[in-house]
């Protein structure tokens, strides 16, 4: 079945496509010999020493305390096997773009892998997929008014490279619809070669459900849905633009949320993607598109109900373990207002501003509807 996937993605795609390295697996690392013994857990490869120039290093002064003790690039707080950035590197990758250093975004990217490079490999593939999206002719297929969303795409692109494998496999994954987040509040229209990635798309889908059971229910792309919904007008669009794009999609989290706690208003995916949550919410609330509030509503849809028993115990109020996040809400309102007022000003709960609620919404709807186009771009 593997080889027959690999025959096909040729001649889809007429280019060589050799298998990409994964992530380790578990189940590898378990196999047992044929004396029944487990092989020892290989450890992390030792973190390089990069020889890097000025760009690498002002980034790594900028990462500083951010980043893994031993792999600078990566988050301290997970395992660096897991290939997670410490903070958002697409804008560096931009800058580095646009003065054509290729070489330092190929070494930025050997950092995120370089505790994981996969089995067999020593990371070097991490520099052909960055070539390999430069070479994408995005703008066959995508017309952007603004040239500098092709950047910021590439970037997004490389980023999410990290993962291995083909990019028609981003289909199963956030990184289609992070893209039209990112690029939602930008105006573009489609050009007509998009149909062939949309009959291409659908061919390989097609031919994935002869073998693959998750793809049976995966819906074939239609022309209908890969018309750009009109771009909504106003100041918050120009707002949300000047955002860093880790910024807008920690923004996007919280208008899907309709507000909370900031910090908390991200998942596994975008973390996975790269973002530093101090600095994407500082940029947030810094853009005046976020307020903070003193909704207690807010705090609840966003703390756990171990953390509302914890502050009932701090500020001496009775309740009972039984209670739900409501009771226990009201019972901070009724029996310590003021201590309440501060835990929701600590925890830095936001609502949209209703200056730019109704332009925030139609962006995240624009984005969802975009995510079709970046689906079959990936097959580009």
């Amino acid at each position: 079945m593997i080889v027959g996937v690999f025959g096909f993605l040729k001649n889809l795609f007429r280019r060589k496509v050799e298998p990409q390295p994964s992530p380790t697996c578990p189940s590898d690392l378990l196999r047992v010999t044929a004396q029944g013994a487990t092989p020892p857990r290989p450890r992390p490869p030792k973190p390089t020493r990069f020889s890097e120039g000025a760009p690498l290093k002002e980034l790594l002064n900028r990462v500083k305390g951010k980043g893994h003790p031993q792999y600078p690039f990566l988050h301290k707080e997970y395992s660096p096997n897991s290939r997670i950035p410490c903070a958002d590197f697409t804008s560096f990758i931009i800058e580095r773009l646009s003065t054509g250093d290729v070489a330092s975004i190929s070494t930025l990217m050997k950092g995120v892998i370089e505790a994981n490079p996969g089995l067999g490999t020593d990371g070097g593939w991490i520099s052909e997929r960055v070539e390999d999206v430069l070479r994408a002719p995005l703008e066959r297929y995508l017309n952007f008014v603004d040239p500098v969303a092709y950047l910021q795409l590439r970037a997004m692109w490389i980023i999410a490279e990290k993962g291995g494998g083909g990019r028609e496999f981003w289909l199963t994954t956030q990184a289609p619809l992070f893209f039209a987040q990112a690029l939602s509040p930008f105006e573009m229209e489609l050009k007509p070669a998009i149909e062939e990635l949309r009959k291409r798309s659908n061919r390989f889908i097609r031919e994935m459900r002869k073998d693959v059971p998750y793809w049976l229910d995966y819906p074939l792309f239609k022309a209908s849905e890969l018309q750009p919904p009109p771009l909504p007008l106003g100041e918050g669009v120009e707002k949300v633009r000047r955002l860093s794009i880790g910024a807008r999609l920690h923004l996007f989290s919280a208008v899907e949320a309709g507000g909370g706690i900031l910090p908390r208003l991200n998942g596994y995916d975008l973390r996975s993607f790269g973002i530093y949550i101090p600095d994407s919410s500082r940029e947030i609330i810094e853009s005046g598109l976020l307020t903070f509030s003193q909704d207690p509503e807010l705090l609840k849809h966003s703390m756990p109900k171990t953390e509302l028993l914890e502050a009932c115990v701090k500020a001496g109020v009775a309740y009972k373990k039984s209670w739900n996040k409501d009771k226990l809400l009201q019972a901070l309102l009724n029996a310590s207002p003021d201590y309440l007022e501060l835990l929701i000003a600590d925890s830095q709960v936001v609502a949209l501003n209703p200056a730019y609620a109704d332009c925030l919404q139609a962006l995240s709807t624009r984005a969802q509807q975009l995510e079709q186009v970046f689906k079959v771009m990936c097959f580009i």
